[in-house]
């Protein structure tokens, strides 16, 4: 992929989606049978896509994006975004609360020329919404998310164990690398603690330092670079 190509995506893509919620631009640029999945739903195509953005803007009538961090390698596309939004419509069955609140994610995409075959978002607004319930509510809701697809989750756990061992030399342990996935997806340490079964924060803290020690890292940056850069992130972003 070119600067040209980069700069065509942020430029005619992504910032006329969410800037000016031009949903027109996804058929311009995806596939008829790409692979789509949200934070909300998993589908086929540009349609697919449009509802699950559409969803966002009528829960959301407010919805700053910034757009913080673009980035390439070989046929996939990174490309990290936070927002400032106004919850005014329902959404996860969550009813308007009327509150502002901030919101970050991750997008992760595969593609062949100018156009995107995959495309997989993830973002902590399930999280943030659900900081919003009083505990009476929030108990109607799952407290727990799996790491990966539940069928293959033995199995894609121990491909990237190997898959980070081989490539950096870091032997990471289970909970390491199932912190490392919520820490990657831009999870805050509350909210991976919770995704992870009710571990306290001071554990997820201890995870993070260990993960920064093993590859060499000062802070997230740095890691999301690293893992960028080896060719990894693809590995819990595409998952």
């Amino acid at each position: 992929m070119t600067e040209n190509l980069i700069e065509e995506f942020r430029s005619h893509l992504i910032l006329p989606l969410w800037r000016d919620r031009d949903l027109a631009v996804i058929d311009k640029y995806f596939v008829k049978n790409a692979e789509i999945r949200t934070t909300f739903l998993t589908g086929k195509g540009p349609n697919a896509l449009k509802e699950s953005i559409q969803e966002t803007f009528n829960a959301f009538p407010v919805f700053d994006l910034t757009l913080e961090e673009l980035v390439q390698q070989n046929n996939q596309i990174t490309y990290k975004w936070s927002a400032r939004a106004e919850h005014n419509g329902t959404i996860l069955n969550i009813k308007p609360t009327g509150k502002e609140m901030r919101f970050h994610g991750i997008v992760y995409g595969e593609i062949k020329g100018k156009m995107i075959t995959r495309y997989h978002s993830f973002s902590n607004i399930p999280q943030i919404l659900y900081s919003h319930l009083d505990q009476a509510l929030l108990n109607q809701f799952p407290q727990q998310t799996l790491l990966l697809n539940h069928e293959n989750y033995e199995k894609e756990l121990s491909q990237i164990l190997f898959s980070i061992a081989k490539v950096t030399g870091a032997c990471l342990t289970r909970r390491e690398v199932e912190a490392l996935n919520f820490w990657v997806r831009g999870y805050s340490i509350k909210e991976t603690a919770r995704q992870l079964g009710g571990l306290s924060a001071k554990t997820i803290q201890v995870f993070r330092n260990n993960i920064r020690k093993k590859f060499a890292v000062p802070s997230y940056r740095k890691l999301f670079d690293l893992l960028q850069k080896n060719g990894l992130l693809s590995l819990f972003l595409a998952v």
